[in-house]
């Protein structure tokens, strides 16, 4: 018979050994049910103590983060609206402008060039060394050793123009230079980081290069209009042929680039002694198409065409590309793999992205000038707004000097 089964009702009288028995079960069960309820006591302890770290955990872990985050986000909202105010403001000022060139309401990244450009020989077993031409915003400027920055300044209508020369010291006085317009929102000194492959190629054709800003972008001086910008390109292109003793221009004008380009030279009067080519690289036939095909839904791009027109914005490239006698070479984004001489319009392509196959000068003027002498067109795989590789580049380099030599010694 079990001790824990001995029936209460038993008299003390039965015997000490079993009264002793009866008092040692009896206690043995109490101290079975305390230790239990001392177990569960324990046990809820634990658990409240686990989820209370839990909590604090959750509460240092995400909470405290999450709202971190939420006031971040909100100053960041407050600061957009602050921005969009004061955009919204100098948009009033110069409407065109904010549209057409948004550059002059961004702020220019911080160049600082280098006042010694010594060779540099990388550690990991390269032979050629590098030089560092200055800093972008704290990141470095390498080139090959043998590259040079030098700024120019020009005034143009009482305001600056800032440039910059770059070349190899060897060739600096050689006379072949790339006069490079830029595109909209576009920054030349970008070109200095992200543009390796170009520069690759103007070395091997042993080209130096001048960049420049519009007015109103970096540290030239405003206000932009379409005028100014056309002027800015023609003082440019005179410093070229005037100061540096050019012998070969090649005027490489990329998107809205190519239409102040075109703009400059129906009145810019090219030198005789001069070889001159001059390319459109992804240029527009005329902005306000640009603008009408680019802008969703169609009724709104319709709008936005009306008032490019409207702010006297509309540069027109096919009328100024009918019209030049200098060659020519037009590239535009197209259907094939690699760099190619365009052979029919079907090797366009819409993979541009931001100037239409319809809308692209290369389309506008292929059926006319595919057999000119003096036109070439070019289609590259490259998007709009992708560096072109540098077998693009090469290719469009080596047709515009036989182009350049094809037209006689001078155009």
């Amino acid at each position: 018979m079990s001790l824990l089964s001995v029936d209460f009702r038993v008299p003390s009288i039965v015997g000490g050994s079993r009264d002793f028995s009866f008092q040692r079960a009896r206690g043995r069960r109490y101290q079975t049910i305390y230790q239990r309820w001392y177990a569960q006591l324990s046990e809820q302890k634990r658990n409240v103590e686990f989820r209370y770290r839990e909590n604090v955990l959750w509460i240092a872990g995400e909470v405290i983060p999450a709202i971190g985050m939420a006031f971040a986000r909100l100053a960041q909202h407050v600061q957009t609206l602050v921005d969009n105010i004061f955009l919204f403001l100098r948009i009033l000022r110069n409407p065109g402008a904010a549209l057409v060139v948004p550059a002059t309401q961004m702020t220019a990244p911080s160049l600082e060039i280098s006042d010694d450009f010594a060779p540099f020989f990388p550690e990991n077993g390269q032979d050629s060394p590098y030089v560092c031409l200055g800093s972008l915003d704290g990141r470095g400027i390498w080139f090959p050793f043998g590259w040079e920055l030098h700024p120019v300044e020009l005034e143009v209508d009482g305001r600056k123009i800032h440039g910059m020369k770059v070349g190899k010291a060897k060739h600096l006085n050689n006379g072949k230079w790339v006069l490079y317009s830029s595109g909209n929102g576009q920054f030349f000194e970008h070109t200095l980081l992200y543009s390796d492959d170009f520069y690759a190629q103007m070395d091997h054709f042993e080209y130096n290069v001048l960049l420049f800003h519009y007015p109103g972008v970096g540290k030239s001086e405003g206000p932009c209009t379409k005028e100014r910008m056309v002027k800015s390109y023609s003082a440019l292109l005179s410093f070229l042929e005037n100061e540096m003793s050019a012998k070969e221009i090649i005027g490489w004008g990329f998107s809205i680039g190519g239409g102040v380009q075109g703009e400059a030279l129906k009145e810019h009067q090219l030198k005789e002694t001069v070889r001159y080519c001059f390319v459109k690289d992804r240029t527009f036939s005329d902005l306000s198409s640009a603008a009408r095909d680019l802008v969703r839904p169609s009724l709104i791009g319709v709008i936005a065409a009306q008032l490019v027109r409207a702010f006297a914005w509309d540069f027109s490239s096919v009328e100024s590309s009918r019209e030049l006698k200098a060659p020519e070479v037009i590239i535009q984004t197209g259907e094939w793999r690699d760099a190619a001489l365009m052979k029919e319009s079907g090797d366009l392509s819409e993979t541009d992205e931001i100037i239409t196959k319809n809308a692209s000068l290369a389309h506008k003027l292929f059926s006319d000038f595919h057999s000119s002498h003096n036109k070439k067109f070019i289609v590259v795989p490259e998007w709009h707004c992708g560096s072109l590789s540098s077998d693009s580049v090469r290719l469009v380099l080596y047709t515009a000097q036989q182009l350049m030599s094809d037209s006689g010694n001078f155009f």
